[in-house]
């Protein structure tokens, strides 16, 4: 009886894929790929990934958890803050403040609710 050889893994030599229609069918199964071992270890460990993909033609593709920017503050230091200001007017175009005032008083009074809730024995 022959015994059975084991397969093991074969290393596989990367090299630029000279085919611009490969290579872009490359990136796509490669993209998927990588975004949902991604989004399954950021699951998995409880861990904060952000990634972010440029294909040849210019592109981006990310994936963010909990999402990009949260991941990119915590790595540039910024502490994330909920300031509405003057300032913070400024930026929002003169036809949007309205709903923004209006949206930021019910965020206000969710608060206000919250921590009575939290208050209660």
């Amino acid at each position: 009886m022959e015994s059975k050889r084991n397969k093991v893994r074969q290393r596989i030599h990367l090299y630029h894929i000279p085919n611009k229609y490969m290579r872009s069918v490359t990136f796509s199964k490669g993209k998927f790929g990588i975004l949902k071992r991604s989004s399954e270890l950021s699951t998995l460990c409880g861990s904060n990934i952000a990634i972010i993909l440029f294909s040849e033609s210019g592109r981006a593709y990310s994936f963010g958890n909990p999402n990009t920017n949260a991941v990119f503050d915590r790595l540039m230091g910024v502490v994330p803050k909920r300031v509405f200001d003057a300032t913070f007017h400024e930026l929002v175009k003169p036809e949007k403040v309205p709903h923004v005032q209006y949206i930021q008083t019910q965020i206000m009074e969710a608060e206000k609710t919250l921590a009575q809730e939290q208050g209660r024995p």
